[in-house]
């Protein structure tokens, strides 16, 4: 049985017109003529049919052999953490031939000057990796895509940690989804607590009581940063939103009586004079030295504790409260790069953070879940005793912003946090300068 396609009916039946019109428009017919009309209506037929299922045939050849759409995807992952990556981009390219996921390394430093440059000459990505406080900043410059139709009609938001999903919006606008996570929690020295006879401490009051009866000359009991950078800032930001303030109103009583308690410790020796100048880095050589009780950190330095001091006992403990119990996200997401392969992008954005996948990923590295079932439901999380803390500081965990004005907000509390440690500034006049700068910030 031959099949006619439509397109050889519509020929057929406009070329029989046109031979008909021609015909009427000569006057009677005649035999030999009547013939011709039929033997060229015939092969008119077959060839129109020919064409037209010929055609029909090469279009299905073509799309058959069409090449995968490319997906370009920036990537600061170096070492494990960037082969796990590439085998989540391998999986996920064989296991469709719509999109071809590629991978391009560029330096953490470099990222965000290169995201800057690329929107001036028009190079970009079609997935962007970026610090998840910078997000914001960088979709108020439109470099991201407002991709919130596509999330809603996901209906997966309600599976994750409330701070990681938040920072990928702006004005309640979705510009990517998260990729890894990460917070702080207090680390300690099991065996000087257990000489001293002492309890963690929960609160501030305990930890002003207990620092006391732990400090020496060699050893101060709490290890943190305020350095004037984007760590310095990160650390204090526990203990800031701890009290109820907000970031954007530093000059509160909330936000006044953080930095307060801060400048008491440093006046009761339980935290160093050289918190000033140390990063998270300096942080954790002096709690693996046994020059500090305690130290605020990420679960980054888990396996660095483990392997630079093997005899070194340490828990894991929730940051110390004032009001409330309180954290700061870190950690990556995935912004889809506006006027990109967006539905290419926003294909593989799925394929990761489906929970299977987001599962194998973060499971080789030291990464933490952004999904709240991908945490409950793997028991690494769940009955490890050092991770399970930080699975439960997730919940405190907020992100920093998410603003665009972020960068100008933290330098601003970044410099109120060093004049508050300093001799000539209370914390009240360095707060109310830094309230002035962010003021002049979110206005512009």
């Amino acid at each position: 049985m031959i099949l006619i396609s439509k397109k050889a009916t519509y020929f057929f039946l406009y070329f029989k017109r046109i031979i008909k019109v021609s015909i009427i428009q000569k006057g009677e017919i005649t035999k030999p003529m009547k013939k011709l009309s039929i033997i060229l209506l015939s092969s008119l037929f077959i060839s129109t049919m020919l064409f037209a299922n010929g055609s029909s045939e090469e279009s299905t050849t073509e799309k058959a052999n069409k090449a995968p759409s490319k997906v370009l995807l920036w990537s600061y992952m170096s070492g494990e953490e960037g082969k796990a990556l590439a085998k989540i981009a391998e999986g996920y390219n064989n296991s469709q031939s719509n999109y071809q996921v590629e991978i391009e390394y560029v330096p953490f430093g470099d990222m965000k000057k290169k995201y800057s440059m690329g929107m001036v000459a028009n190079e970009l990505p079609d997935i962007g990796t970026i610090d998840n406080p910078d997000m914001a900043a960088f979709a108020s410059m439109g470099l991201f895509e407002d991709i919130t139709s596509r999330v809603n009609d996901w209906n997966q938001s309600d599976k994750y940690f409330e701070g990681p999903l938040k920072s990928t919006m702006l004005n309640n606008k979705y510009y990517g989804l998260p990729l890894t996570s990460n917070c702080l929690a207090m680390f300690y020295n099991k065996e000087i607590f257990k000489e001293n006879n002492l309890e963690v401490p929960t609160t501030w009051d305990e930890l002003l009581e207990i620092g006391k009866k732990l400090k020496t000359k060699d050893m101060y009991p709490l290890a943190l940063s305020a350095v004037k950078t984007e760590e310095g800032v990160f650390q204090y930001l526990p203990w800031y939103l701890s009290t109820g303030a907000t970031v954007e109103n530093p000059s509160s009583k909330e936000s006044i009586k953080a930095l307060t308690f801060f400048e008491t410790m440093l006046d009761n020796g339980i935290i160093s004079p050289e918190v000033i100048s140390w990063d998270q880095s300096d942080v954790y050589r002096q709690f693996a030295s046994k020059k500090a009780a305690m130290m605020i950190n990420g679960p980054w330095n888990i396996s660095a504790v483990q392997r630079d001091a093997p005899d070194l006992d340490f828990g894991i403990a929730l940051v110390p409260k004032d009001k409330q119990f309180a954290s700061v996200l870190g950690g990556e997401n995935f912004g889809i790069i506006k006027g990109g392969n967006v539905d290419g992008a926003w294909d593989f954005l799925k394929y990761y953070s489906s929970k299977e996948i987001m599962d194998k990923f973060i499971s080789q590295t030291g990464y933490f879940p952004p999904r709240k079932d991908v945490a409950k439901e793997n028991v690494r999380w769940t009955e490890d005793p050092i991770l399970k803390i930080f699975m439960q500081e997730m919940q405190y965990a907020a992100p920093r912003g998410p603003s665009a004005k972020w960068p100008q907000i933290s330098a601003a509390l970044a410099e109120g946090l060093q004049k508050g440690l300093s001799e000539s500034y209370t914390a009240e006049e360095a707060m109310k300068e830094a309230q002035t700068k962010i003021n002049e910030a979110l206005n512009n």
